[in-house]
């Protein structure tokens, strides 16, 4: 939502608001009525899709973008070479994306992504999300309203392997069938287990008048 108005210098006057995104209100003042409403518009819909601009990043002073959150833990922490690498890796990867927009789902979702379109190992897997979680241990510790709680601290235990799924096994019984030489199975192979056998012993392959193996 954004309002307008002509200030008594001539210049056009706006104001942005966006909660969850910018921590207050936005104000930008333009020289023409024509240029604020082309860019507010612009602007706008670069919210609405949850992207903050490059060019508010130094008008504000919490933190609200990953990117930036990134850059800012990175420049304020003093961070072991390896940290530093994988946060490097990383910066890029949401642009502009809001911290509002971090939860578990948003986890679940990064975590997906390194292990089918990545194909990532689970040991990188497991250090790429620990750099992040550090750095948002110290955003959430910094009291930033746009990052209430770490979600990567979620995720459980074994969240770097991929689950594969078992297929079930299917068994077919066969009848029990009553024949001139006692019982026989009514399967189809040249040898059967005995339903009557201690030991599970496969009776020698003989053919009755039905041309099933029988029992007995």
């Amino acid at each position: 939502m954004s309002t307008k108005r002509l200030r008594p210098s001539g210049a056009w006057e706006y104001v942005i608001r966006r909660k969850g995104i910018l921590p207050k209100p936005l104000s930008l003042t333009f020289d023409t009525e024509e240029e604020g409403d082309i860019y507010v518009r612009r602007l706008e819909q670069m919210l609405d899709a949850g992207i903050l601009p490059e060019d508010l990043v130094a008008r504000r002073s919490d933190l609200v973008s990953i990117d930036d959150a990134i850059r800012s833990y990175m420049t304020k922490v003093s961070l072991p070479p390896s940290d530093a690498s994988l946060l490097n890796a990383l910066i890029d990867r949401w642009n502009g994306q809001v911290l509002t927009g971090v939860d578990y789902q948003w986890a679940e979702t990064w975590v997906k992504s390194m292990k089918r379109k990545d194909v990532i190992a689970p040991s990188t897997i497991r250090h790429y999300v620990g750099a992040l979680a550090r750095c948002f241990d110290w955003v959430v510790q910094s009291g930033t309203l746009s990052l209430a709680t770490n979600p990567l601290r979620l995720l459980p235990k074994r969240y770097a392997h991929t689950r594969t799924k078992t297929r079930p096994l299917f068994v077919h019984t066969f009848p029990i069938l009553p024949t001139q030489h006692g019982l026989r199975c009514a399967c189809p192979f040249s040898t059967c287990l005995s339903p009557g056998s201690a030991h599970g012993d496969v009776l020698p392959t003989g053919r009755g008048a039905s041309g099933y193996p029988p029992f007995g």
